[in-house]
This record gives C-alpha cells, sequence and structure tokens, in this order.
C-alpha cells in the first residue's frame, strides 16, 4: 500500500509493477472502481507524486462512469 484514505481509495503497487487506484464511489449504494495506470497516468504521478493521486480519485469518484471502460473490475448494477 501506497497511500489510503479510508472510505475513499486505496492506491498500491502491484506485484508485477502496475500501479492500481480503487476508488469507493457512490451514495446510497456504494460500489468501488479499481484503474490500473496508464503510462502517462505513471509519468503524472512520477511528477506530482501524492497531489495526482488525490486529484485522480476525486475524478473517479465524481464520474465513474467515465472510468468504467478501463476499470478492471465493474460495479454490479441492477
Amino acid at each position: 500500500m501506497i497511500l489510503e484514505e479510508p472510505w475513499s481509495f486505496s492506491f498500491w503497487e502491484e506485484a508485477d509493477g502496475a500501479l492500481v487506484l480503487e476508488v469507493l464511489c457512490g451514495t446510497v449504494g456504494t460500489f468501488e472502481v479499481r484503474v490500473r495506470f496508464s503510462d502517462e497516468q505513471r509519468a503524472a504521478y512520477a511528477h506530482e507524486g501524492e497531489a495526482f493521486v488525490r486529484r485522480l480519485a476525486r475524478a473517479v469518484n465524481d464520474a465513474p462512469d467515465a472510468f468504467l471502460p478501463r476499470a478492471t473490475t465493474r460495479p454490479h448494477r441492477p
């Protein structure tokens, strides 16, 4: 685990070196969106550090549907 904010997001590096951000989304019903960093996001993280992760977590939380096409896990929706 690299960075964690309870009830908001978790950010870690997997064994294969992938950087993963998992964000808790929703209000009444909650779900998690897990995104593996792209090369561009890795570069932004290397340049900006924790600030980039927090900004991306807010973006995922604000508009999770925009991240679902590349999410590694998708929420179960009725």
